[in-house]
């Protein structure tokens, strides 16, 4: 469709053309198909979130930590007992020498 175009001071232009407006998309709003019957009774997958998984490798460090510190307190409660058998054995020793 030509018109013909007017320009300031009422001088007649060139012929222009109008301008179409683009046609929208058809929306298509609907439902995704899903075929057979499996889809009906599926569970879907449930892992872990990031920030869940960073605190879970954060309790095992300290877990870890913990157990090291137990087994280090329990050795030197060990080798404590060890010192003072040793102590108590020079002690009847040197009552038995001065005796």
């Amino acid at each position: 469709m030509f018109r013909l175009a007017l320009t300031m001071g009422n001088r007649l232009g060139g012929l222009q053309r109008k301008r179409e407006k683009p046609e929208h998309a058809a929306m298509k709003v609907s439902m995704k198909r899903v075929k057979g019957l499996e889809h009906v009774n599926k569970l879907p997958n449930i892992l872990p979130r990031r920030q869940c998984l960073l605190r879970l490798l954060k309790h095992n460090r300290v877990h870890d930590y913990l157990l090291l510190e137990i087994e280090f307190i329990k050795r030197q409660n060990s080798f404590k007992s060890l010192e003072s058998q040793k102590k108590e054995e020079r002690k009847v020793v040197q009552v038995w020498e001065c005796a």
